[in-house]
């Protein structure tokens, strides 16, 4: 039903049903994306999302359906930048190669949570042009925000 909504101008959201189905996310922008099932038939094939679309039902629309939408979801002044790097382009790599992408690093908080064995992962000085730590505490560790951990760094304007 995804391209039906998505036709008829829903906001469509995505995540998953866990423990019933697998929770992650590449996985879910595949299938969302393929329409691909595990056993490899492709269920409702009319209903792919494309790329883009699959994306922002994973991050804005996510967001949205959160109503968080003003501080997550998307890079831009004022939200949260936590992020993920990832070993491929998910918007290029042909489809079969989609379920082998492989997370190389996390950032949350400010912080490198995550960080693949060998690969390159950003550090705090190599983030790029208006990500800055907004919300350090006099430590330098996250401070508390509406009673609950930062989330960290926030897109700032350039400038």
């Amino acid at each position: 039903m995804w391209r039906s909504l998505i036709d008829a101008g829903a906001r469509v959201s995505n995540g998953t049903d866990c423990p019933i189905e697998d929770p992650d996310p590449i996985a879910n922008f595949a299938a969302s994306v393929t329409r691909r099932m595990a056993d490899g038939r492709v269920f409702h094939p009319e209903q792919r999302m494309t790329r883009e679309e699959a994306l922002r039902s994973l991050t804005v629309n996510a967001a949205y359906a959160a109503f968080e939408e003003d501080v997550k979801g998307a890079l831009s002044p004022g939200r949260y930048a936590d992020v993920t790097v990832l070993d491929q382009d998910l918007l290029a790599v042909p489809e079969d190669v989609l379920p082998q992408t492989k997370v190389v690093a996390t950032i949350v908080g400010g912080r490198v949570l995550y960080e693949a064995r060998g690969a390159y992962a950003p550090s705090h000085a190599a983030l790029p042009r208006g990500l800055e730590d907004a919300n350090s505490g006099p430590d330098g560790g996250p401070v508390r925000a509406r009673g609950r951990p930062s989330r960290g760094f926030r897109v700032r304007p350039p400038g």
